[in-house]
């Protein structure tokens, strides 16, 4: 493909309409002038015409999406933002619109000038929304899907900027733009290699279903994978090896004990979790890891239809363990997945809590040096 010159809209469009790979290596020419100083500006304000052309223009069959996304803080205060979205990641949907509630229950002093990651950040919404409301020092969004990543840098120069290229502040008055960096990265990957890194809070919405044919994750994940392939990291995780792995919290119970060497002291892991497997096991997974924890927030939304229910069933015809559905968005009483498949066969919805929980080390320096490595 031909690099897109900035100062033609219509010819950006139309390489976009080529096919989705194409539109995603437009994006990227892009990012690389927004990521060089001298050009920054000029690209800035390609960024913001294209926007505003695609909001007055039909642009169907581009292979990406711009939207405005509007929300409140816990204040009420509104926060718009504006996000471009490929194929290949996903827009704010009930989970992380959940997530975000109960991250936004916490006063300003739980983020303000903190040192924050985010695992499994996609498009990078809530990493922007919540450097933008608290100003941490400063806020790392990490995510496995490559695309997902170079999508979060574009959004990060949509809201950091506004249309002339002059710097957009966070509620402190400090530059947007210096507060987040996103990095591509297997949960907490990315930091094996750079110098020591302590976070005063780990966040994160991890896929928590077992990916039925586990053989097809992949680990060389590409660039060049297919938008059904990287959409699907998601959603699904292969085999961690834990005996969580068969509750769906496999990738959950990797992600708790690689936070733990990360967490400063009186530091605060916070995950978004399905309510599935039933809160008693969500807490167990975390005590036996050496953590004390709560739910902050909690809603109970759609099961989605392509999850793999049937192991659930078999799980509970073979123990004493039941997971937990509901028969609509307020019922008090749970159902098991038994009850449940029956619910769906008979065409049916069955919903599900998305529940907010905040874990914090009961002996933060005992449980650092168990983890670390023998001379």
């Amino acid at each position: 493909m031909s690099v897109v010159t900035l100062s033609d809209i219509e010819t950006f469009i139309a390489h976009c309409k080529l096919s989705s790979q194409s539109a995603y290596e437009n994006f990227k020419v892009l990012l690389t002038q927004l990521e060089t100083p001298n050009s920054r500006r000029e690209a800035i304000i390609f960024l913001n015409q294209l926007v505003q052309y695609v909001e007055s223009n039909s642009a169907h069959q581009c292979h990406f999406q711009l939207l405005q996304h509007s929300m409140q803080d816990a204040n009420n205060h509104p926060i718009s933002l504006r996000l471009l979205q490929f194929p290949s990641t996903f827009l704010p949907e009930s989970w992380s619109l959940t997530f975000y509630e109960g991250l936004i229950r916490y006063p300003l002093t739980d983020y303000h000038q903190k040192q924050i990651a985010e695992l499994g950040c996609g498009i990078g919404w809530i990493t922007i929304a919540l450097a933008l409301r608290y100003a941490p020092d400063k806020i790392y969004g990490l995510d496995i899907n490559p695309k997902a990543v170079v999508c979060a840098k574009l959004n990060l120069y949509l809201n950091a900027f506004d249309d002339l290229g002059h710097p957009r502040n966070t509620v402190d008055g400090s530059p947007l733009f210096d507060k987040v960096d996103f990095f591509e990265s297997n949960l907490f990957s990315h930091f094996d290699n750079t110098e020591a890194h302590e976070f005063d809070r780990i966040i994160g919405c991890i896929p928590q279903v077992l990916n039925p044919g586990s053989e097809v994750m992949d680990d060389s994940i590409t660039e060049s994978s297919s938008d059904e392939y990287l959409y699907s990291l998601s959603n699904y995780f292969a085999k961690q090896g834990s005996i969580e792995d068969q509750y769906g919290l496999g990738l959950v119970a990797s992600a708790v004990e690689q936070s733990i060497p990360l967490l400063k002291h009186h530091g605060k892991l916070i995950l978004n979790l399905a309510g599935r497997p039933g809160s008693q096991v969500i807490k167990k997974l975390m005590q036996k890891r050496g953590f004390k924890t709560q739910r902050v927030w909690q809603a109970q939304v759609e099961q989605a239809a392509d999850t793999e229910i049937d192991t659930m069933v078999d799980i509970e015809a073979n123990t004493s363990h039941r997971f937990e559905f509901y028969t609509s968005t307020n019922a008090d009483a749970p159902i098991d997945a038994t009850t449940a498949i029956r619910h769906l066969n008979s065409g049916r919805k069955i919903y599900h809590s998305v529940d907010v929980y905040q874990a914090e080390l009961l002996l933060p320096e005992q449980a650092k040096t168990t983890l670390s490595p023998v001379d």
